[in-house]
């Protein structure tokens, strides 16, 4: 059986560990170090979250750039087997530019029309 402690690293990231992770956010979506883990054969879970840690408090913009692309890939995979038209992607897509990912509600009243804040709503 081989021993795992020779194989793993300590210490600075190397740039291959670096695109690992930036490549495991992508994929897996910030916080889920488990299947990140496994993209990164070279470090232990543990060394991954404080690694994420040192990127959230060092930066940020990074890290917001990261859980986007996991968003966008997610969408991606998303539309692949959905109904959207391509007018709507394009009001979604103009949604999120101009309200940033944390605006869902004023997103969906950007695809769906401005009735959609009343639909629990009678008169």
């Amino acid at each position: 059986m081989d021993d795992i402690s020779s194989v793993l690293s300590t210490g600075k990231w190397s740039a291959l560990e670096c695109e690992q992770f930036e490549e495991g956010v992508i994929e897996h979506g910030w916080g889920n170090w488990t299947a990140i883990n496994e993209m990164i054969p070279t470090r232990k879970r543990s060394q991954i979250k404080s690694h994420a840690q040192k990127v959230s408090t060092r930066h940020p913009a990074k890290k917001k750039k990261l859980e986007t692309s996991h968003a966008y890939r997610t969408l991606e995979q998303y539309w692949a087997y959905s109904e959207w038209t391509e007018d709507e992607r394009a009001r979604f897509e103009r949604a999120v530019a101009v309200r940033g990912w944390d605006d869902w509600c004023g997103i969906a009243r950007e695809i769906l029309g401005p009735s959609h804040g009343d639909v629990g709503s009678s008169k």
